[in-house]
């Protein structure tokens, strides 16, 4: 009977216990997200000004520089005003509100994640892996067409030519987004970690 009691007096300290290592953990990833957050978007608006200022980069190249640049703020500012407050707060609501479909921030396993419901397979599979997937196919087409027509004129001898340098960063940095959306629509699911499912969804 006194080693019942001894349990039952031990059991909500481990309560308690998981949940302090449960908000420690919330200002961890709140704090992280915030910090990386204000660095990408300091270095992405000094990256948009010198775009803007430089003579060299009013081009192609540097219209592209200037998207991606823009599009990556704007994605890390939806982080600092959005998620970090949801994060810090608990809150776990969303945009995406349709009956029996939400798809909401769980602050307990730092990722974005949908109800489990029969709409969810339709959403992850339509929504974020087929539009996804879509979008890359069309730009790696791209890619692959200036490739083509790049190594047709020989233009990869010409050690001069910025704009073939620039384009293989270009070409490079699509490829890597393409990996990095097949690995996240394919192994997230696999990750029993906290942490590394967060970085599998970054």
């Amino acid at each position: 009977m006194a080693s019942t009691q001894n349990q039952l007096d031990n059991f909500p300290s481990t309560i308690t216990n998981t949940e302090e290592e449960n908000d420690s953990d919330r200002y961890v990833a709140t704090s992280i997200m915030f910090a990386i957050g204000v660095c990408g978007l300091m270095a992405n608006t000094i990256a948009i000004r010198i775009i803007w200022k430089s003579k060299n980069l009013h081009n192609c190249f540097g219209y592209l520089l200037l998207l991606h640049a823009s599009a990556e703020a704007l994605v890390l500012c939806s982080f600092i005003f959005w998620a970090v407050p949801m994060n810090l707060l608990l809150l776990s609501g969303s945009l995406y509100f349709f009956p029996g479909c939400n798809y909401y921030y769980d602050s307990e396993s730092f990722t974005w994640t949908y109800d489990d419901t029969p709409c969810y397979d339709i959403m992850a599979y339509y929504t974020d892996l087929i539009v996804g997937c879509s979008i890359m196919g069309v730009t790696m087409f791209i890619d692959m067409c200036t490739l083509c027509l790049i190594m047709k004129h020989r233009l990869f001898n010409k050690k001069s030519n910025k704009e073939v340098r620039f384009f293989t960063q270009t070409f490079s940095t699509s490829i890597l987004y393409t990996l990095m959306l097949i690995i996240t629509q394919l192994f997230s699911d696999l990750v029993d970690n906290n942490w590394r499912a967060n970085l599998d969804n970054v």
